[in-house]
């Protein structure tokens, strides 16, 4: 299973998914749903404004015991990053930790539940838009009614189980110069 996470990881690292080039979006979008050719899911596509996500379950509904949420855009990098390298344990490249080695883990592990016989109340819901804010990926598919009982994100927490969030606080700023990634 390690190596399945490595190799999904170092695929998904491959594309170039940031918010500029939206059709890396739609390649790794397409990855993830050939990935589980084969398997008993249901998947369910999206897009709103030409932002895609993905819905996968083992039923058709929107209403699940646990949904698993990824993403899989990434801030823009120099061309080497976006090649993983693995070095001793670790495993480098543009977005392993944030959060393509954790998408690919949900991703193994819904395809390992989808072989058992009576498959649990799980979803994965993969977006593609949450460096940028989230209202075109996750935002928008809890408005089209997704939701679940308990949900897991693979976001960075320096490895401590998060059960609260202070919350967010968007704000309009107008300024002049280059954009960037608020972590630059």
């Amino acid at each position: 299973m390690k190596d399945e996470i490595i190799s999904v990881t170092k695929d998904l690292v491959l594309f170039r998914t940031t918010d500029d080039r939206p059709e890396e979006l739609v390649k790794c979008i397409e990855y993830i749903k050939n990935f589980f050719a084969g398997c008993k899911v249901n998947i369910a596509e999206y897009s709103q404004n030409n932002i895609p996500s993905l819905f996968i379950s083992f039923n058709k509904r929107k209403k699940q015991d646990i949904i698993l949420n990824g993403h899989i855009d990434v801030v823009e990098g120099n061309d080497h990053q976006f090649m993983a390298n693995r070095k001793g344990n670790f495993l480098y490249g543009r977005g392993t930790a944030d959060m393509k080695a954790a998408v690919a883990t949900m991703m193994v592990l819904m395809k390992k539940l989808s072989k058992k016989r009576n498959s649990p109340n799980v979803g994965l819901m993969i977006v593609s838009d949450e460096e940028i804010g989230g209202k075109n990926g996750t935002e928008y598919m809890l408005r089209k009614g997704y939701s679940a009982k308990f949900a897991i994100t693979g976001e960075t927490s320096l490895f401590d189980i998060e059960n609260r969030h202070k919350g967010m606080l968007i704000v309009k700023i107008i300024a002049q110069g280059r954009h960037s990634h608020g972590s630059r």
